[in-house]
């Protein structure tokens, strides 16, 4: 399918938004990995409980929330190369015991990614300061590996210093899912259990990027 970039499209708002930083990373992994991510809920309780956070993640943790929606959701508004997800935290607890951040706070602060087509990503991070933004593009230059930038943008409402830690944070979060985008193995059928995400309607929602000539790329042993 063919589209043109909707989703952001007012960070070039001068007088709304300004730009905090830019971020170049590389990864050995599959492309769609970043977007699979969202649909591994209890990874979200695991890998990612420590706060990633620099010289905290050793003592700050935390419990989330997680809801992946597909075009093919009732009610859903979302085009067909299109889905979203939706992260909370609920709480946050020092050496994984003392709940340490008041509800109200950790309400206040709501963070939505829409994932548009097979390479582009949109994070939202909405706080009583204002609204960050992420723009975050995949381009895959060999097989099983990716290039990866990600520009961040805030409201003027939004004190620069928090944009930068923000910024911080996600980039942390990244090395967190590193090593285990970087050994899966792919499983045709995998073992679902109670409790994981939307697997299947993720499924559903990728293949849709494949073409007729992809196996015929897998048969030339350039498996992507």
């Amino acid at each position: 399918p063919e589209w043109e970039l909707e989703y952001h499209k007012d960070v070039a708002d001068t007088n709304k938004f300004y730009y905090v930083t830019m971020r170049q990373m590389e990864f050995d992994q599959h492309v769609l990995e970043m977007h699979l991510n969202g649909q591994d809920y209890y990874h979200f309780q695991t890998l990612h409980r420590p706060l990633p956070l620099p010289f905290l993640e050793k003592f700050l943790f935390g419990f989330h929330e997680l809801k992946a929606r597909f075009n093919t959701d009732k009610g859903s508004p979302a085009p067909p190369h299109i889905f979203f997800f939706n992260e909370k935290m609920l709480k946050v607890f020092l050496f994984g015991m003392i709940s340490i951040v008041p509800d109200f706070i950790l309400r206040s602060i709501d963070t939505n990614v829409t994932f548009e087509g097979p390479c582009i990503v949109h994070f939202s991070v909405k706080t009583v300061f204002g609204e960050m933004r992420m723009i975050k593009n995949l381009m895959p230059v060999e097989p099983f590996h990716q290039y990866v930038e990600a520009r961040w943008w805030a409201e003027k409402t939004v004190p620069r210093w928090m944009a930068f830690i923000m910024a911080t944070v996600a980039g942390k979060a990244l090395e967190q899912d590193r090593q285990v985008w970087e050994n899966k193995i792919y499983h045709h059928k995998p073992m679902l259990v109670a409790g994981d995400g939307p697997f299947p309607a993720f499924k559903k929602f990728y293949m849709q990027f494949y073409s007729e000539s992809s196996n015929k790329i897998c048969e030339d042993e350039l498996a992507w």
